[in-house]
């Protein structure tokens, strides 16, 4: 009986088990770039995003560079000058939407007849006036529905609380009878 034993080859194994290693850790990558991608990828088309960014604009031109700047921003709707064209000092380049800015002026009018009708309100308060004596202001701007409502609002306001006063002080009026008759009767005691 013959029988041979085979001896296996160490350096055979060193390779195959590198190349699995190796190959080992390339599937593990690619696996996890492949579900990065997906992860994202399904986010990006799932989640929403309501906003957006006001940035000052920037124009360069060749040779001298200039900056066009607006105080207050806005949205172009008209870009009236092209690459290459001169452009002299006053001339207009670009047009901005007047929706944006039109918006944020009627509030802030707004805001300035509602503190200014307050404050006329509030002297007619503390100087016990019988009516509130609107501003030159308030007067030029009756004629609009809001101002007018914010009049109507502070008239209203005004004649509730001087109601509440007068209540008040009818209160006070009869407490001091009160008091006085019981003066007068602890007397009538004595």
């Amino acid at each position: 009986m013959n029988m041979q034993m085979q001896i296996p080859n160490p350096e055979a194994q060193t390779v195959n088990s590198d190349k699995s290693g190796v190959n080992k850790f390339l599937f593990q990558g690619f696996l996890s770039l492949f579900i990065l991608v997906v992860v994202f990828g399904g986010w990006s088309m799932i989640a929403k995003i309501n906003g957006a960014i006001i940035a000052g604009g920037r124009i360069d031109v060749e040779g001298r560079p200039k900056t066009l700047q607006h105080l207050d921003g806005g949205i172009v709707s008209e870009i009236l000058v092209k690459n290459g064209d001169l452009v002299n000092k006053g001339d207009v380049v670009l047009r901005l939407d007047p929706t944006a800015t039109g918006a944020n002026r009627t509030i802030v009018e707004k805001r300035l007849y509602e503190a200014q009708a307050r404050v006329d309100r509030l002297k007619a308060e503390r100087d016990h006036l019988p009516q509130i004596l609107w501003s030159e202001r308030i007067q030029k701007a009756m004629g609009r529905p809001d101002v007018a409502e914010i009049v109507d609002g502070q008239t209203n306001l005004f004649h509730a609380r001087k109601k509440s006063e007068d209540g008040q002080i009818g209160q006070l009026k009869e407490r001091i009878e009160q008091l006085n008759e019981q003066i007068r009767g602890l007397q009538d005691l004595e």
